[in-house]
């Protein structure tokens, strides 16, 4: 049973993927802002962080995030989760220490595969932006 941490700023969003990963049998925290995402990182050392890259108003905050828990915890698996498909937006945030790229626009069962591959060590990459080969 895996441990997943989501950071999303929109309660509904986090309900419906606590609910989807509970039911994929995962114990599931949540933060609704950066500051005590990074706390609950820290307190419940999850498998997987999922972090929305639109936090706080900022359209890119989630990415503050992200670094912060890399520098930290180099080898944590950390699943961005964003509407953007943009390809600038995406290597970004896999440059800035993202394991893997969910859009929110996805299947609900393509979460749980995204958060497996990440919390096994592997790259994930929405099949929507694939075609950027630039990326691991």
């Amino acid at each position: 049973m895996s441990k997943v941490l989501l950071v999303d700023d929109h309660p509904i969003v986090v309900a419906a993927c606590r609910w989807l990963l509970e039911q994929d049998g995962a114990t599931v925290f949540d933060a609704n802002d950066i500051q005590t995402g990074y706390q609950a990182f820290l307190q419940h050392k999850p498998d997987v962080i999922v972090i929305d890259l639109r936090l706080q108003g900022q359209d890119l905050g989630g990415l503050v995030l992200i670094e912060r828990i890399r520098s930290y915890a180099p080898h944590a698996a950390i699943l961005a989760f964003s509407m953007h498909l943009d390809p600038v937006v995406i290597s970004t945030t896999i440059r800035a220490g993202a394991t893997g790229y969910l859009l929110k626009d996805s299947r609900p069962d393509e979460l749980a595969r995204a958060v497996e591959h990440v919390r096994s060590g592997r790259h994930y990459l929405d099949h929507q932006a694939r075609w950027i080969s630039s990326l691991p």
